[in-house]
């Protein structure tokens, strides 16, 4: 029992992961106070900038030691995981141009637009975590290389999304994020 404790604890996961889930529960609460003064759509949220970088923390945590012992392997694995994470980056700038709302300078946060890919991600990706040993000990060769592309992929999205909101963000114009909350004028 005690051995476990001591491994346990020696891994940086063990303290980083639940560190960033509170972190990101407690930043999902925020966003959600400060999203309920703003009129928002149906599937529009208000995600402080520090919350969209936390995700790929975590996605980076579950399943960056899994690509790195894949792409170690030889060089048709590691060219995987280049190929998967150049589209990647492909797919995240497009989503963060998709999910992109409007930028809200006054909570450091942005309006975007969620759906279930997000969630869905990082459910695969904790189930690869999870059956990491099994997959990388028992199943054919083409089958790792495949996976040492996804997971690249996920990874650089998220990554690449992460930049591509915070890019949106600071290019926001201040007038037009003022026009926004004031409404349509009268230039009678």
């Amino acid at each position: 029992m005690q051995d476990c404790l001591v491994s346990s604890s020696s891994n940086p996961l063990s303290l980083i992961v639940p560190i960033a889930i509170i972190l990101m529960i407690i930043l999902r609460r925020q966003g959600v106070r400060q999203g309920a003064a703003l009129d928002l759509g149906p599937k529009e949220r208000l995600r402080p900038l520090l919350m969209v970088w936390i995700d790929p923390l975590l996605v980076f945590l579950f399943s960056g030691e899994m690509l790195w012992t894949i792409v170690h392997r030889n060089v048709m694995h590691a060219t995987a995981a280049v190929v998967g994470g150049l589209l990647g980056s492909v797919v995240g700038i497009i989503r963060g141009r998709i999910v992109f709302i409007k930028a809200v300078p006054q909570h450091k946060s942005v309006v975007i637009k969620r759906n279930a890919i997000e969630y869905g991600l990082l459910i695969v990706l904790l189930a690869l975590r999870i059956t990491q040993d099994a997959i990388t000990k028992h199943h054919s060769g083409i089958v790792i290389v495949i996976l040492g592309g996804l997971i690249a992929l996920a990874i650089i999205e998220s990554i690449t999304r992460a930049g591509a909101l915070t890019q949106r963000y600071r290019n926001a114009k201040p007038f037009e994020l003022l026009a926004e909350k004031a409404g349509p004028t009268s230039d009678l």
